[in-house]
């Protein structure tokens, strides 16, 4: 029996600070906000609750921040300060309650497992006869992800419907860029550098790349995706967006890959066929930075 989560709890004071602990650990980019510790963070903690329990409290818009890793461009969207405290604790309670419900082939984001809990998980398949695989991945997988989609997932878990109303404004908020230009993304765009717009225009899609709840969010979307894989008796391992499906040969595989593309359409989403390719173990291939490859 699922005991119900509410506003109260999610925003309590306490729920809050934790929200604070964590941020002050995980310390990266402000945010909006030009934001020093405050000297009494209890009277800031407080007046939160006040603001979120009355629902009289408005999140910040997004600070559109492009990053580079590794090579690599990514768009992250960050909230405020204030905004990261309360969706940090919003998340840390969500995730105690909701992580129970998700499928074993879940490695990302998600506490007591890791990168290397997922390869162990794929090289365990592969040792029981499937040799046979599919690399693949959800295309733009945060950017895409339809509100509507979120919604409806989160009220399955959440009956209290203000909470999900405040997680929904959170995710939607529009972006700012550094200089000052308000932006949003317009329905289905494949990146968050969206378009530049003179008035604030709400975005219609996608889960925000640096915000607390975004990691959980994504969980939640793409368990539809796994909990349909294991009804269908298919074998699969997913690490966020990346998927790696195994079969006992290519018949199997193809049936899986198909499976696949039809359970994302279903929740708005699509494999990305420029990353997506067919193998087999003798020939070997890659997952989150580990060689599988029989005789290695």
């Amino acid at each position: 029996m699922m005991r119900p989560l509410t506003l109260e709890q999610a925003c309590s004071p306490q729920q809050l600070l934790l929200g604070w602990q964590r941020i002050r650990r995980n310390r990266g980019s402000q945010g909006m906000d030009d934001f020093a510790e405050p000297q009494n963070i209890e009277a800031v903690i407080l007046q939160l609750h006040r603001e979120l329990i009355s629902g009289n409290y408005q999140p910040r818009p997004l600070l559109f921040v492009p990053t580079f890793t590794n090579g690599k461009k990514r768009e992250l969207a960050l909230p405020s300060i204030h905004d990261r405290v309360i969706q940090s604790g919003i998340s840390l309670l969500l995730i105690e309650y909701i992580d129970l419900f998700f499928e074993d082939c879940s490695f990302a984001y998600r506490p007591e497992r890791s990168i290397q809990m997922a390869q162990a998980a794929v090289l365990k398949h592969i040792h029981s006869g499937r040799h046979f695989i599919v690399r693949a991945d959800v295309k733009d997988c945060f950017d895409t992800v339809e509100f509507g989609v979120v919604k409806d997932l989160l009220a399955i878990y959440i009956q209290d419907h203000r909470l999900v109303d405040l997680i929904m404004r959170f995710i939607s908020a529009p972006l700012l860029r550094k200089d000052g230009a308000r932006v949003s993304l317009p329905a289905r765009r494949t990146a968050m550098s969206a378009f530049r717009e003179g008035q604030l225009i709400r975005r219609s899609c996608g889960i925000p790349q640096g915000a607390p709840l975004s990691p959980l969010l994504c969980n939640i979307v793409l368990d539809v995706f796994d909990k349909e894989m294991v009804d269908a008796e298919h074998v699969h391992v997913r690490y966020a967006d990346d998927l790696v499906l195994l079969g006992f040969n290519r018949y199997e595989t193809h049936a899986v890959l198909s499976l696949a593309q039809q359970i994302l359409s279903d929740i708005g989403l699509q494999i990305n066929r420029d990353k997506t390719y067919e193998t087999h173990w003798q020939l070997g291939f890659q997952f989150l930075g580990e060689s599988f490859r029989k005789g290695d």
